[in-house]
């Protein structure tokens, strides 16, 4: 039957939006280097795989055996290729490395592989911000994030599965670049992971993002000193709560001592702020705990006829972050 002139091609289920933990990303890479082998030479998965493997080495190998193992020792995945050379791959989903775990696994395979030659890969498909990067490379894994796996996969292929995974990619990557163009209260987390980065390119101001309690999303923009000579800092942060379209720009405080009168920090800090923030429509929190939401800034991000004006919200956000900088660091 033929195609209506106006009609739109259907959008078909992606298996990957719905196997999204680490596990399932780690099945596919494993799979996807399984292909590496010399007994596939004549597919095309065979050269996408032997083009990664490339990358990652160096140089160009002929895979005579193949040895894949998961979650050994706590490390995701890990290939072993010709006896001699061992790759270990530490994959991340919305989460970044946590626990000095690049450190362990590097400990762990350089003792029991020591006449192996060693790689050591950082797979994330999600963005990698400033703060992350940075410790990454310190460790000296190789990085790949979202945009470059992406780019090293989009390559032509029948295999559906491989296929599934460039498109489960591509949605992702589209929500992140296009939050300017969804309504603001349709927005979910790609939308937000979109804004902090751009802001982050823009600005250029090192920003932290990372999972707390599996709810919350937090980008740290700046870190106080200790206020009032106590045991008492402030970060300014973008926060956003997992299941919910909204975020917040907020001034956390974290007390590290549990034996401060929190009633006096309360009313202290709560004369500082509302003289810092005079011309700002701000809410600030009658309660104090270990970690606070203590001021939130109602006016973040701006919002006209529905959708984010992102310039107008970055010299928001610049504007709070001179004053922070200047009067709370």
């Amino acid at each position: 039957m033929d195609k209506k002139p106006n009609e739109k091609k259907k959008e078909e289920p992606v298996l990957f939006n719905f196997a999204t933990k680490e596990l399932s990303q780690d099945a596919f890479f494993c799979w996807l280097f399984s292909w590496a082998e010399e007994k596939f030479n004549n597919t095309q998965l065979y050269v996408i795989a032997k083009e990664f493997l490339k990358d990652i080495l160096n140089e160009d190998i002929i895979v005579n055996s193949l040895e894949i193992r998961q979650q050994y020792n706590k490390i995701d995945f890990f290939l072993r290729i010709n006896k001699s050379i061992i790759i270990i791959f530490e994959d991340k989903i919305k989460t970044s490395q946590h626990d000095n775990q690049l450190a362990r696994y590097r400990n762990i395979i350089s003792k029991e592989y020591s006449k192996d030659k060693l790689f050591f890969v950082y797979l994330k498909t999600d963005i990698l911000f400033q703060h992350e990067y940075y410790i990454v490379k310190e460790f000296k894994y190789k990085i790949y994030d979202i945009f470059s796996i992406y780019n090293k996969l989009l390559r032509k292929n029948n295999n559906n599965i491989y296929n599934d995974y460039i498109k489960y990619l591509t949605q992702k990557i589209k929500s992140y670049q296009d939050f300017e163009k969804i309504r603001y209260s349709k927005w979910e987390q790609n939308e937000w992971i979109g804004l902090c980065y751009k802001l982050q390119k823009i600005i250029q101001q090192s920003v932290y993002y990372d999972i707390w309690q599996g709810r919350e999303l937090y980008w740290i923009i700046m870190e106080s000193d200790y206020l009032l000579d106590k045991k008492l800092r402030a970060s300014l942060e973008i926060k956003h709560s997992l299941g919910n379209n909204y975020g917040r720009l907020v001034i956390l405080l974290h007390v590290e001592d549990g034996r401060l009168n929190k009633y006096t920090i309360r009313d202290e800090l709560r004369k500082k702020f509302e003289k810092l923030f005079k011309d700002e429509n701000i809410q600030i929190n009658n309660k104090i705990g270990i970690t606070t939401n203590f001021i939130i800034f109602n006016d973040f991000p701006i919002v006209e006829k529905g959708y984010i004006n992102f310039m107008k919200t970055k010299e928001y956000l610049e504007k709070i972050m001179i004053i922070f900088e200047k009067k709370v660091k």
